[in-house]
């Protein structure tokens, strides 16, 4: 079924409903999927002037925006998509490909997948919207072809577009534009939204969580000693009640503990942070420990988290930007990689391309393991360059690898959901 708007229509199966609104188009699902109906929203609108980084200018200002619109949405990957429709300026789409929590009407949650497509045809802006459970995505899935149904209606049946927007010149990233004979927008624009509400979190000192971890697998009675400083500190967390009880908190915490499959990502630094998982069925319990630069001690914060929306976290918590495509691999020494992890020294071998590009910037690097330290994988990030999955190469070498056709994002959600079900 074909669904007309002004100026832009799109494809949806034939079971689906259309819900019109003034100068929106909503088609949704026929069933829910997760508790959830997936649904595809078309926004149409006029800009006051086409120009060639149009496009890019839109792109950037939605990719800064979304976390202010949604709270707790975040957009990991950009995509730009050839299209010929799209005329006159660079003929392709925009792609962007976001995460969020839903409240659904019981007042439960679900984690939702946002993918947008952009596309700009004369002086005409579509944005079509897709929005579905993140458990229900899959690769190749029937959204992306939804999406790229969207296209301009003939002109004899193009009507008038009420609204104008007026969107900022975009900043645009001159490496990539460069390459891709393209306007590319810069993509680190965009805010690290708030993951959890304030009362959904405890926080405690490193050295005091350790306490409690101690007590919670520890074989004697479970409970606070009110004389003790580091257990009156639990007690103020919640954690015990003022006769050194556990609270609920604190025994469902402990029960987790000692019963959810665990597993953890840790990024190598001075102070290393980690971020650690707890998965029992529907319940999870996240704690992520960091520097505090002020008290000059090592903090953790202790969160309860629906299991399906761990990956989101972990999207976030690994500071993954989207980026622009690349396809590289290199081999480096292990000292090599050490220098440029620990002083950002360049490595001596010559690189070319976008590797050269991804060895210019600084280095991250992040583990991903099981509980007995193994099961996971590793990876390097660069600001503004996205990840390069890594991998040993012998005794003495490593190797980097890039592969945008199977996104890393991909990878990582999936290997939380893996971790964290058991399966």
């Amino acid at each position: 079924m074909r669904l007309n708007g002004a100026y832009f229509s799109f494809e949806v199966p034939d079971e689906w409903q259309e819900n019109g609104e003034e100068g929106i188009v909503i088609a949704a699902a026929d069933k829910s999927i997760y508790r959830f109906i997936p649904n595809l929203v078309l926004r149409e609108s006029r800009i006051k002037e086409n120009s060639p980084d149009i496009l890019a200018s839109i792109s950037q200002s939605n990719l800064a925006g979304l976390s202010r619109q949604y709270h707790g949405a975040y957009i990991f990957h950009v995509e730009a998509l050839p299209d010929h429709s799209a005329h006159p300026g660079p003929p392709e789409r925009r792609r962007l490909w976001g995460i969020s929590p839903g409240k659904l009407s019981d007042g439960s949650w679900v984690t939702l997948l946002m993918i947008q497509d952009l596309l700009v045809v004369g002086d005409a802006v579509a944005e079509l919207t897709a929005t579905l459970p993140l458990a229900a995505w899959q690769r190749e899935s029937p959204y992306e072809a939804f999406l790229m149904s969207l296209q301009p209606l003939p002109v004899e049946q193009q009507g008038v577009l009420h609204t104008t927007v007026d969107v900022a010149p975009a900043t645009l990233d001159e490496w990539a534009t460069e390459r891709d004979k393209a306007p590319r927008e810069a993509l680190a624009v965009q805010v690290k939204p708030d993951l959890a509400p304030p009362w959904a979190t405890i926080s405690l000192t490193k050295a005091d969580f350790d306490a409690f971890e101690r007590m919670a697998r520890g074989h004697v009675r479970f409970r606070a000693d009110p004389s003790e400083i580091v257990d009156r500190r639990l007690m103020a967390a919640n954690l015990f009640d003022e006769l050194g009880k556990p609270t609920e908190i604190g025994l469902w915490i402990r029960k987790i503990m000692l019963r959810g499959n665990s597993w953890k990502a840790e990024k190598a630094m001075q102070y290393p942070a980690t971020f650690r998982v707890w998965a029992m069925g529907n319940s999870s319990l996240i704690v992520t420990t960091s520097p505090d630069a002020g008290a000059g001690l090592m903090q953790c914060s202790i969160e309860y988290c629906p299991t399906e929306d761990i990956g989101r976290h972990l999207l976030v918590w690994s500071g993954l930007q989207p980026s622009w495509a690349m396809k590289f691999t290199m081999k480096i020494s292990k000292q090599a990689f050490e220098n440029k992890i620990d002083g950002d020294v360049c490595p001596s071998a010559v690189f070319e391309d976008d590797a050269a590009v991804f060895c210019r910037e600084s280095w991250g690097f992040v583990l991903l393991s099981d509980s007995r330290g193994g099961g996971g994988f590793s990876w390097v990030y660069a600001p503004t360059r996205g990840t390069a999955i890594l991998e040993a190469c012998g005794d003495a070498d490593l190797v980097l690898s890039r592969d945008d056709s199977k996104p890393f994002w991909q990878l990582l959600v999936g290997a939380a959901f893996v971790m964290s079900l058991g399966e």
